[in-house]
């Protein structure tokens, strides 16, 4: 990790050990957006953040990957963990501005940058097949997106005509699946805040399902009864 405020801070050491780790990994990597913005917004789901944020404390922990991690407020990753991350040579850090998920390339205010210097940076890296997750995930009408998670998602599953593609972490899913440098993009469906990635189902129905219809279907009767 590194406390670094913008990318031309940064040693070309740093890059190469996440080229090394990355080509390690088979070109596998997690990438984690805004972990922590939501608690400096306010009205959200307290319930529902906290069970976001438990998954990613898991992933930060137990993950053999190296994790890249985009923060808007540099060392907040490290203030978070307090200290238990030392030592870990896994994680990378990256500082974006505060309003966008952007890195932030100069300490020097010259607008918000742009989306593609992240995507060079993973292409470089060697990055073939990423995992996404964090927070500010909004709810988006994509074809190009819905094309590309049915490459990736189970034969019985297809995604939902609304998927994740819109604001903090949902932008940066949307610009490296638009990228075409990447074999696959992927969501982790409970690291993302607030909205998880829909899905519908095909195939076999479940046994919850099948009761469910069950039940429908004998409530109906008793409806058309006189």
């Amino acid at each position: 990790m590194n406390n670094h405020y913008a990318l031309d801070e940064m040693p070309k050491s740093y890059f190469d050990e996440l080229k090394k780790q990355v080509g390690a990994a088979n070109g596998r990597a997690l990438v984690i957006i805004h972990p922590f913005f939501t608690e400096r917004t306010t009205g959200y789901n307290q319930k529902h953040y906290d069970s976001y944020k438990s998954v990613i404390f898991g992933l930060i922990q137990k993950s053999k990957l190296p994790i890249i991690v985009l923060e808007s407020h540099p060392g907040e990753l490290r203030s978070q963990f307090n200290g238990q991350l030392e030592g870990r040579n896994n994680i990378f850090t990256f500082p974006t501005h505060e309003a966008s998920s952007n890195l932030k390339e100069t300490r020097e205010p010259v607008g918000i940058g742009s989306p593609n210097t992240f995507v060079k940076i993973l292409k470089e890296a060697g990055a073939k097949h990423i995992q996404l997750g964090g927070s500010q995930t909004e709810i988006h009408r994509s074809k190009e997106i819905y094309a590309h998670e049915k490459k990736w998602l189970p034969p019985h599953r297809r995604p939902s005509d609304k998927t994740i593609g819109k604001n903090c972490a949902g932008g940066v899913y949307k610009v490296l699946i638009s990228s075409g440098n990447f074999e696959r993009v992927s969501l982790v469906s409970n690291a993302c805040f607030p909205n998880k990635p829909k899905t519908r189902r095909f195939g076999p129905p479940r046994a919850h399902e099948i009761s469910t219809w069950v039940k429908m279907r004998k409530l109906l009767k008793q409806r058309k009864r006189p």
